[in-house]
């Protein structure tokens, strides 16, 4: 063996020890479609979680961002915030996707269309699951392409105010108050 062949072999040892973490990574839960939580590598379908952790790395302000993330979820906007959006999941049309909100049906029964995604912003997102494919028919006909389960951040222990502007180009801003109080007995948001 020559020189060069025993230092790459020393390096690639070397780096892969590295790469082995010591660290176990936190089980992630999801809600299932008969409303238990499950570990996600027990759960058979296919289903995608994005935390809040992932959401405040890459910088998502609306749910529609977070969501364009996902395989399988096309997404169409007539213009900037605040503007229709649709998605559209495993080719379907918006009307036959269910959005959650804390386990509430967002979708508006009046309106043909599906749920308006115009004014979900991700600041107080706890995490957001999809469910994709045949156990979203649990739900009902309005689930035939799939389920948006969004589960909003809970209020902390005591009165907190949280307060945040961004600055953006073409002179955009984005403002977010947020006050909450929680006790033993009840708590509150705003």
């Amino acid at each position: 063996m020559n020189r060069t062949i025993k230092l790459s072999l020393m390096t690639t040892l070397v780096l892969s020890t590295n790469l082995i973490a010591d660290e176990k990574l936190e089980d992630i839960l999801v809600t299932s479609a008969t409303k238990t939580t499950q570990k996600l590598e027990d759960v058979t379908s296919t289903m995608n979680v994005i935390t809040a952790q992932q959401i405040e790395e890459r910088h998502y302000t609306t749910v529609t961002q977070a969501l364009n993330s996902l395989a399988g979820i096309s997404i169409n906007s007539n213009g900037g915030l605040g503007t229709t959006s649709t998605v559209r999941l495993r080719g379907f049309d918006n009307n036959k996707v269910l959005v959650l909100i804390d386990g509430v049906r967002y979708n508006d029964i009046s309106n043909s269309s599906g749920a308006t995604f115009a004014h979900l912003m991700a600041s107080d997102i706890e995490r957001i699951e999809v469910l994709k494919g045949a156990q979203s028919g649990v739900w009902g006909a309005d689930a035939a392409a799939g389920v948006i389960s969004i589960t909003t951040k809970g209020a902390k222990e005591g009165l907190n105010f949280h307060a945040s502007q961004e600055f953006g180009s073409f002179n955009s801003t984005t403002s977010n108050v947020a006050t909450s109080y929680k006790n033993d007995q009840f708590y509150v948001k705003s």
